[in-house]
C-alpha cells in the first residue's frame, strides 16, 4: 500500500507544477481532492490526463465539454464536474 500511496503523491506534486500558475492551481486543487479518492483503474487515467496540454484541458473545463474522443475518460468526467470555488 505503501508504495500506491508513493504514487499518489507524486501524481498530486505534478499537478501542483504544470508551468502556468492559473493551471497549478486548477489541476492542483482538483488532484489533491480527487487522486485520494482514485480507484487503481483510475490511477492510470489521472496520469495520462497529466499529460495533456495546459491550454487544452482550460479550454475543455471553461466550455465544460467538446472534449475530443478518446480523450473522456472517468476522471476527465470528474474534472469537467469539478467546483473550483469550493
Amino acid at each position: 500500500m505503501q508504495e500506491n500511496d508513493s504514487k499518489r503523491n507524486r501524481l498530486i506534486y505534478r499537478a501542483n507544477y504544470r508551468g502556468t500558475k492559473e493551471m497549478d492551481m486548477l489541476i492542483g486543487t482538483f488532484a489533491k481532492k480527487i487522486v485520494p479518492t482514485l480507484d487503481e483503474t483510475q490511477l492510470p487515467e489521472f496520469e495520462a490526463f497529466l499529460n495533456e496540454e495546459d491550454p487544452d484541458l482550460f479550454k475543455w473545463y471553461s466550455d465544460k465539454g467538446g472534449v475530443p474522443e478518446g480523450h473522456m475518460t472517468s476522471v476527465m468526467k470528474l474534472f469537467l464536474a469539478f467546483d473550483y470555488s469550493v
